[in-house]
C-alpha cells in the first residue's frame, strides 16, 4: 500500500502498489519507491534535514501488510538514513568536481602565463 505524504492520514489518498510473492520483494519495492522520491527532491536539497523533509512533506509512503509482525518497513526511517547517504554523496560529488575545476583553472592560468 501507498500512503500520500502530502495526504496525510487522507485514506482516499492510499493506493495499492501491489501483492508481492515475498517480503523480501515488497521491501525491495517500497524502498525504490522511497529512492525514487529522494531522487527526484536531491537537487533541490543542500543537508539531510532539507531533504528529509521534502519527503516527509510530499513523497509517497509505502507501507506493507505482512502476513507476519517480524517483518516491518517505515518509509520514514528509511528516507531518513538514505537522506543522509545521498547528501553525503552528493557533497563528496561536489567536493570533486571543485577539486578539478580548481586544477583545470590553475593549469590554463598557468598555460596562459608560459605564453
Amino acid at each position: 500500500m501507498v500512503a500520500d505524504n502530502f495526504h496525510y492520514m487522507d485514506q482516499s489518498e492510499v493506493w495499492k502498489r501491489g501483492e508481492f510473492e515475498s517480503y523480501d520483494l515488497a521491501l525491495t519495492v517500497c524502498m525504490e519507491m522511497v529512492d525514487a522520491c529522494l531522487y527526484e527532491y536531491l537537487p533541490k536539497s543542500n543537508s539531510v534535514e532539507e531533504l528529509y523533509n521534502y519527503y516527509k512533506s510530499f513523497g509517497d509512503d509505502p507501507y506493507i501488510i505482512p502476513s507476519d509482525s517480524e517483518n516491518e518497513f517505515s518509509a520514514w526511517t528509511y528516507a531518513e538514513k538514505r537522506s543522509f547517504d545521498l547528501i553525503q554523496n552528493k557533497n563528496i560529488i561536489k567536493d570533486f568536481y571543485r577539486s578539478i575545476i580548481s586544477k583545470l583553472t590553475g593549469l590554463l592560468s598557468f598555460m596562459k602565463f608560459k605564453k
